[in-house]
């Protein structure tokens, strides 16, 4: 109950301070191109434009609460508490409770964080996908479950389709599996299980 408390306490803190700062650019452009697929333009068909699938989770918002900025922002916000609650969970299931509680509330409240996770762009929404990829990682090889590799490669596909940097996190996965594994042919094995689903994504 407490942590629901803190999540929805990072919510409104966020969505109060994006209600009273300025526009900024990017962030403009971003709510401009998600109204256009939203009203069936196609992406790279009929503009030119980035981050495809954040385009899609602004179009969705811009449907429910209308053409606005706060619609766009409403996205970031929301992954962002989000990944607050991921983080929870990497911690809870590294080490304790305790320890993700307090995982989750210094991400959440950092001021600089708040700043940056009250405009619409990318970085947010990458964050969220790459943080729930390592909750799969950890899982995986905390149960010992090939789906969870699965998973863990699908997030970073996803990533993939918010910003393309998002790739510089695979190859550091052989090496994880390698370490804890301590055979080449499992890590092996885990890393292309990781791929396949990266493909998928």
């Amino acid at each position: 109950f407490v942590l629901l408390l803190i999540l929805a306490l990072a919510f409104c803190i966020r969505l109060y301070f994006a209600s009273t700062m300025n526009v900024d650019l990017d962030e403009g452009q971003f709510v401009y191109d998600a109204n256009c697929l939203g009203n069936g333009m196609i992406p790279f068909v009929d503009w030119t434009t980035r981050a495809p699938l954040l385009l899609g989770f602004l179009a969705l918002s811009i449907k429910i609460f209308g053409y606005s900025l706060i619609a766009g922002k409403i996205v970031i916000i929301f992954f962002t508490v989000l990944t607050g609650y991921i983080l929870y969970c990497i911690g809870r299931e590294l080490y304790s409770k305790r320890i993700g509680f307090i995982a989750c509330l210094v991400f959440l409240f950092m001021p600089f964080n708040i700043y940056s996770t009250i405009v619409v762009n990318e970085e947010p929404v990458k964050i969220f996908f790459i943080t729930l990829s390592v909750y799969m990682l950890v899982l995986g090889l905390k149960m010992g479950q090939n789906r969870f590799f699965l998973l863990n490669g699908l997030f970073i596909g996803l990533a993939f389709l918010i910003r393309r940097s998002s790739l510089v996190y695979l190859p550091l996965e052989p090496l994880v599996f390698l370490l804890f594994y301590k055979q080449f042919g499992t890590a092996l094995k885990k890393s292309v299980i990781v791929g396949l689903g990266t493909i998928i994504g």
